[in-house]
């Protein structure tokens, strides 16, 4: 397959930092093509360097046999399985694609040597601390490192290319941020995703927060009760009546099994999926097998469906989970983002309120600035018309036509998201650089020049400088 304009510039950026010596976060958004961009990126650097491996770092099985068979597929039998769970253990071939806990535990010295690059997906998993399996097995290797991810950051630190025990220290592309994100979606490459205020609304007065986020017994307390779960079912049975494939996204299994019985009492056919479905006599492959083929109209997960699970025709999201955490609310939506026959937009039900807590996907919200009085600025706005949730920025609903009626705050604090939207069109502004980065770029034929990138939270803006 030819890779499109963002997949190229993603593939140059990576491979333009890895060489160098820098440690290079690639940032594409959940449906844009990820595994493609790691095939480019692996075919070109094995042309350069044929005798050092590739080693290929994730944590969950679908998502090494999906990068095995891409691989595979654009490259050709390079490519070998090291995972336990799927029970392959080979090292000989060019490029092994690893579970990171069973790489964690290889004791084979010789294979790490060879290594010359190790590419992480999901690497916003990657601790930022010195500690862990990924940074184990990294340290092992002692090569350059490449990371691919939707979502940059982690809660309680922030981006993960920001700070000085972090593994990855330059932002190499960004295809998630706004003006990029949005493109994609006009060029028919992501789905788009509609976001609709729900009548119910989850209330989390007296929920604690624990390391970051939400305190999961505080919140089953809240959350998991039966009037709320009918309430919210039938809002969705309404609203999804003409969607075909829904996604429900629960806080525990408790939560989920009463969020499937109540489904099934509505006439909806659906399967479950959990860390301990097992004990129910429930195979995970089977019910998402049955739900890929349409056996199930609805399935309800509870931490295992938020990465690495792609179904390009989910058309539905209920979100009965809330949380204060960022990578979460981006990934969760994303399942969404795929597009495919027959499918216009996929719709996004938000009973927890993380839109409005976190901010759009496109122009998330890592910190909140308040304001003295504890109110921060609003990072959404609803239709009143229609009920849809926009960007405050938006002048015209893209679904009914309202026209919003813009009120002057002299007294207001700007935010980096909307400045960089006008930088193009409108005003200029001025933007806070929170690093500068420089490299020699080499250009075949032409003259080296210098390359200039200015970071501002996830926005990167580059110039070239002639010698």
């Amino acid at each position: 397959m030819e890779l499109r304009w963002y997949q190229k510039e993603a593939v140059e950026g990576g491979l333009h930092f890895i060489k160098h010596q820098f440690n290079p976060v690639i940032v594409l958004p959940t449906g844009a093509g990820k595994s493609l961009v790691l095939a480019g990126i692996i075919e070109q650097h094995i042309a350069e360097h044929p005798r050092k491996k590739i080693l290929l770092l994730s944590h969950v099985k679908e998502i090494l046999e999906q990068d095995y068979n891409i691989i595979e597929n654009q490259i050709g039998d390079i490519v070998g399985i090291f995972s336990a769970g799927l029970n392959e253990r080979q090292t000989n071939k060019p490029v092994t694609v690893g579970g990171v806990q069973s790489i964690h535990k290889l004791e084979m010295p010789k294979f790490f040597e060879k290594v010359g690059l190790v590419i992480v997906d999901e690497c916003h998993l990657v601790n930022h601390k010195d500690v862990g399996m990924y940074r184990d097995v990294i340290r092992r290797c002692g090569c350059p490192v490449l990371g691919l991810t939707a979502t940059p950051y982690r809660l309680g630190h922030g981006y993960i290319y920001h700070g000085e025990d972090t593994v990855f220290d330059t932002l190499g592309y960004d295809g998630g941020n706004f003006e990029n994100y949005n493109r994609l979606v006009a060029e028919g490459y992501l789905s788009r995703i509609i976001s609709k205020n729900t009548d119910l609304m989850l209330n989390l007065e007296g929920v604690r927060t624990t390391a970051g986020d939400y305190n999961s017994a505080d919140l089953s307390d809240a959350v998991d009760q039966n009037e709320i779960t009918e309430a919210a079912v039938q809002e969705v049975v309404k609203y999804g009546k003409n969607y075909k494939k829904w996604l429900f996204f629960a806080i525990d299994i408790n939560h989920a099994e009463h969020i499937k019985k109540c489904l099934e009492a509505a006439g909806v056919s659906t399967g479950i999926v959990h860390s301990k479905m097992q004990e129910s006599g429930l195979d995970r492959s089977i019910e998402l097998a049955l739900y890929r083929r349409g056996k199930y109209k609805a399935m309800v997960n509870v931490d295992v469906l938020t990465t690495g699970f792609d179904v390009i025709d989910i058309d539905l999201i209920a979100m009965l989970r809330p949380t204060q955490s960022h990578t979460i609310h981006v990934q969760t939506v994303g399942r969404g983002a795929r597009i495919a026959p027959g499918k216009n937009h996929c719709l996004f039900l938000d009973f927890a309120g993380n839109t409005e807590r976190l901010g759009p996907i496109n122009d998330i919200k890592i910190t909140q600035k308040k304001k003295k009085n504890g109110k921060g600025e609003p990072i959404t706005k609803t239709c009143p018309e229609c009920k849809v949730v926009h960007h405050p920025s938006v002048k015209e609903c893209d679904v009914c036509g309202h026209k919003f009626e813009f009120k002057t705050k002299l007294n207001s604090q700007s935010t980096g998201a909307p400045i960089v939207r006008e930088i193009k069109n409108g005003p200029r502004e001025w933007i806070v650089v929170d690093k500068v980065t420089y490299s020699i770029y080499q250009n075949q034929g032409k003259s080296d020049s210098l390359r200039v990138q200015y970071h501002s939270g996830l926005n990167t803006f580059s110039e070239w400088v002639a010698f």
